[in-house]
């Protein structure tokens, strides 16, 4: 069973710490004005200059990564529409008042799956490298899901990429014959190029500031 390449950004999946919460985020803040959309399963990264310290969409080659995009933490007032808005992405043409709340999975010991762009990944050949994320010109703001994916091409040793494979898909797919085994399901999965990943170049991680 094979599907067409459709990803939708990095889903939580586990904790690599023993005993450690599986799907915690903690509290960031995108800043009025920011004029980029950021959807469900985006990586992000803190922004530099005027965006100092503020949540930004991951653009290919930077330096460090934040984390995950969780959603906006709560309503926001939108002077257009006069109104208190509550959504979960941010589309980027929003009128907010002031600065809106979001979460962040910001765990480097989080494990997320993510579709690969090419591959397929092999647990025997890729895990332990590192990758690069395709489509990162924001998010879909029909569904508000993210649109980025594993760049397979980019898959090697080099230190700088965001992403570390830790494994391939360990989740049988829906939609899978119902009595076909567990194994076979997983099997599918990984023939949809499902890969486990974690954040390779965490700034929570590294001594030097962002």
């Amino acid at each position: 069973m094979t599907t067409a390449y459709a990803p939708f950004g990095l889903t939580p999946v586990r904790s690599q710490q023993q005993n450690g919460p599986n799907f915690g985020a903690n509290l960031y803040y995108i800043k009025q004005g920011y004029a980029t959309a950021i959807g469900l399963g985006d990586l992000v990264i803190t922004g530099a200059s005027s965006q100092q310290g503020y949540v930004n969409i991951y653009t290919a080659g930077t330096a460090h990564v934040l984390g995950v995009f969780a959603g906006l933490a709560g309503p926001y007032y939108d002077t257009v529409l006069q109104q208190s808005v509550n959504k979960q992405f941010w589309a980027g043409t929003e009128s907010a008042a002031s600065d809106v709340a979001c979460w962040i999975y910001d765990d480097p010991w989080m494990v997320f799956s993510i579709q690969a762009s090419g591959g397929p990944v092999l647990y025997a050949t890729d895990r332990g490298l590192n990758a690069e994320i395709t489509n990162t010109s924001g998010a879909n703001t029909a569904t508000g899901l993210s649109r980025m994916g594993l760049l397979y091409s980019s898959v090697a040793v080099t230190a700088t990429l965001p992403l570390r494979i830790v494994g391939t898909s360990q989740q049988a797919l829906g939609g899978t014959d119902p009595t076909a085994s567990l194994a076979s399901q997983i099997l599918a999965a990984n023939a949809n190029n499902y890969a486990l990943v974690k954040l390779n170049t965490s700034e929570l991680t590294t001594a030097l500031g962002i």
